[in-house]
């Protein structure tokens, strides 16, 4: 499943999982849930303000490149998708 996602993420920080699953999904990847235990890091920081604008944006460009992966791309794609790939794939 990796080798078929990874040439779509272009999304860091808190959006790149989501982006990850939106792809998958619109690929026809099998997703399941599995629980996490939460580990809290006191000296990690969220701003209120930045990062979620930053994972609002996040969530649209994971929604519009899962849709061009489809084969329906929209013009808010050229807006808030990223050009640049998270992860490089040179094998």
């Amino acid at each position: 499943m990796w080798r078929d996602v990874r040439p779509y993420l272009h999304e860091p920080g808190f959006a790149w999982d989501v982006e990850f699953v939106a792809v998958a999904d619109a690929l026809g990847e099998r997703i399941v849930e599995v629980p996490v235990t939460w580990e809290d890091q006191p000296n990690k920081t969220v701003s209120p303000i930045s990062d979620t604008l930053s994972m609002a944006r996040g969530l649209l460009a994971a929604r519009e490149r899962a849709a061009t992966v489809r084969g329906a791309s929209s013009p808010l794609a050229r807006i808030v998708c990223r050009p640049t790939p998270l992860v490089e794939t040179h094998e």
